[in-house]
């Protein structure tokens, strides 16, 4: 059964926090993708749910990209970072 989009958000938020405690502030979008070069040589499938978070920082502190995106395969449920510039 494909995984729902509630199900890729909760994959998503506790892969970040068994990886990296506190990395991430807060949900900003989960969107229903389809796969690409760059998120086949991830292992993502031809559909997948892309999780973004807000990344948590001090407020004296500004971080470019201020996002942490989580890649979700939608059959097998497998999370993996998503690499940003």
């Amino acid at each position: 059964m494909p995984v729902s989009k509630d199900q890729a958000i909760e994959i998503a938020s506790a892969f970040v926090q068994q990886r990296q405690p506190g990395l991430c502030r807060g949900l900003l979008t989960a969107s229903h993708e389809c796969g690409s070069p760059d998120t086949d040589r991830l292992g993502m499938g031809a559909t997948y749910w892309s999780v973004m978070f807000e990344r948590a920082t001090p407020d004296d502190l500004v971080v470019s990209p201020g996002e942490v995106i989580v890649l979700v395969d939608e059959q097998s449920g497998r999370a993996a970072f998503y690499p940003v510039l």
